[in-house]
């Protein structure tokens, strides 16, 4: 009679994430009690040498640049309670008082925003009457649009475009100098393609019929788990806040916080394939890691080419996904060789007029935020990019091109002090209209529950809380799996103990840039 043998160690689950921007790195963080007990493998691979995506501050000149998103929304919980959770909550500033306006340019001068999209009706219609932005005609019609805007509201659903419903209450002149500008801050694609319902929340409440329906703020089914952590979120005054050390203290910190996922620098990702009921994931360097689930937290053209082979029809559905480039310019100068006053947060730039650039925002007017060389101003430029363009302008041309702008918006002939330029290549999703249900289709497609989850800014709502929330919501669905693996070991006393943090550290130490 043969002896029985003691059963060896049972190979947690393993999570893989692919990307390592800010819903990556999310993902990561809602994983990291059941991975920092061996309840769960987690790693992240990112292509790069630098997490956080877009999210990049640059602090080279003494004052704090950002290359991608300077601020989050306070009106929607992932970031303030992500920091919360990260002990960040005290670095989080808010907008002066003072730029708590911005302008739009038209006709060679600055046109200060009217206050339309406040909540008080009065103080719009005031403030509407007493600006130089809009002819008297173009007034007159948005005064009428708003008793229109009253009768009809716009209808916030994901079958109706913005544009023609922007247009038929308020008329040409406003959309295309001042409700144009405003939403293309937010979302990059063109306003009568844009879907009504992915804007719904950035317009006032009081022209809108409904708010947005659930298949455009809300992950897929099934519903996420509830979160394990308590969370404790202050007050915060404004809809907008930053970081005191740029908004790249996020993702730094958050990386630093991972104790028992694995994340990896330099290392692509080149394919996801389904064997044997597990999921084969493909490096660049030939190496390969098994999976048990997937998170896939990058753009869909990633995530398009990632899954060609192991689901052609939804990565297909992804590849007519419509993306936007970006290309940020950063520049410092000295305060006096710039010839206006910056009493505001910036200045937006219709396309009406003819200029390369979009926008502008004065960060050193803009934050609450103490940096040297008071004496000097920071400033951030937005190249214009044409609709669907992917191929984007060379360091030197983007240079000059904001040179331009800078020279005629703002009046600035002088060289900059610093400069730094931020391409971003197929950044933004179009919100337009179809593209939820096509979202909605590709997950349908891969399959509830197959192990591959899809999380980022172009499937759940632009924006740094939406992008958090959605990295958190994936890793909620795909932790289940731990937990199963819990109970397991509750019931069956022959399986042995998770190991304790302390001893696995010295048995798989947390590598960056390594696939260990």
């Amino acid at each position: 009679m043969s002896a029985s043998r003691a059963p060896g160690p049972v190979e947690p689950p393993r999570v893989v994430i692919v990307g390592g921007g800010i819903t990556g790195l999310a993902a990561a963080w809602e994983l990291e009690a059941q991975s920092r007990a061996g309840v769960l493998a987690v790693d992240l691979f990112e292509a790069s040498s630098h997490l956080g995506g877009p999210i990049i501050s640059d602090r080279g000149s003494g004052h704090v640049l950002e290359g991608g998103p300077d601020c989050f929304l306070t009106t929607k919980p992932g970031a303030l309670e992500l920091c919360a959770e990260l002990g960040l909550s005290g670095s989080v500033i808010g907008v002066r008082p003072s730029a708590r306006r911005a302008y739009v340019y038209r006709g060679g001068r600055l046109h200060r925003i009217p206050a339309i999209f406040g909540p008080a009706r009065w103080t719009s219609l005031r403030s509407l009457l007493s600006s130089t932005l809009l002819s008297r005609s173009g007034k007159l019609r948005m005064v009428l649009g708003g008793v229109l805007v009253h009768l009809r509201p716009i209808r916030a659903d994901a079958q109706s475009a913005l544009g023609p419903q922007l247009r038929s209450r308020f008329g040409d002149e406003a959309v295309e100098w001042l409700l144009e500008p405003f939403v293309s801050g937010v979302h990059p694609a063109p306003l009568d393609l844009l879907s009504a319902s992915a804007v719904a929340s950035i317009l006032p409440p009081r022209w809108v019929a409904s708010g947005p329906g659930p298949a455009e703020t809300s992950p897929p089914e099934p519903p996420a788990p509830p979160p394990t952590r308590g969370r404790s979120v202050r007050a915060f005054a404004g809809p907008f806040a930053s970081l005191r050390e740029g908004m790249e203290e996020l993702p730094r910190t958050l990386a630093g916080r991972l104790v028992g996922a694995r994340v990896h620098l330099d290392h692509p990702v080149l394919e996801v394939r389904r064997e044997q009921g597990r999921f084969t994931v493909a490096l660049a360097d030939g190496r390969s890691v098994v999976a048990d689930r997937v998170v896939l937290a990058v753009p869909p053209p990633v995530a398009s080419r990632l899954i060609a082979r192991e689901s052609p029809a939804a990565a297909a559905r992804l590849g007519d996904v419509r993306m936007e480039s970006l290309v940020v310019v950063a520049v410092v100068f000295d305060r006096a060789e710039v010839p206006i006053p910056l009493d505001g947060s910036g200045i937006l730039v219709p396309r009406e007029s003819g200029l390369p650039v979009s926008a502008f925002t004065w960060l050193s007017a803009k934050w609450n935020r103490a940096e040297d060389g008071s004496e000097q101003v920071a400033l951030r430029v937005f190249l214009r990019v044409d609709h669907g363009r992917l191929d984007l302008p060379s360091e030197e041309e983007s240079l000059a091109l904001a040179q331009q702008g800078l020279r005629e918006v703002m009046g600035i002939t002088a060289t900059p002090r610093y400069a730094r330029v931020f391409p971003h290549r197929a950044a933004l999703a179009w919100y337009e209209v179809g593209h939820v249900a096509r979202i909605r289709e590709v997950r349908r497609l891969l399959g509830e529950g197959s192990g591959v989850e899809l999380a980022g800014s172009a499937y759940d709502g632009i924006g740094i809380p939406d992008a958090i929330r959605s990295g958190r919501d994936a890793a909620r669905r795909v932790r289940a799996l731990g937990d199963r693996r819990e109970a397991v070991e509750v019931r069956d006393n022959l399986l042995p103990t998770a190991p304790s943090a302390a001893s696995r550290e010295g048995t798989r130490p947390r590598t960056i840039g390594s696939a260990g």
